[in-house]
């Protein structure tokens, strides 16, 4: 992952978009994810170079499995941490 100031970054060996919001998006990279956290956030590059991620990024999370909801930046948003 390589982060560009506040507003963009660069994931590196993603295979797929497991979730994509406005305020999250999720990427699978293997038997782990990575999701990246923020507002207005848009995946402006997909390829298998990288993927660019563009907005007001607040953050990145690497989750243990490729489950969506195994982040817990995700558990705390549903109350559930």
């Amino acid at each position: 992952v390589l982060l560009r100031g506040s507003s963009s970054a660069v994931l590196y060996g993603c295979g797929r978009i497991l979730f994509l919001g406005r305020e999250r998006i999720c990427f699978s990279m293997g038997e782990r994810s990575v999701s990246v956290f923020g507002k207005a956030l848009c995946c402006t590059v997909f390829s298998p170079v990288g993927v660019t991620v563009e907005g007001d990024i607040a953050g990145v999370c690497y989750c243990s499995g490729v489950c969506v909801g195994s982040c817990q930046k995700t558990l705390q948003e549903e109350g559930e941490a």
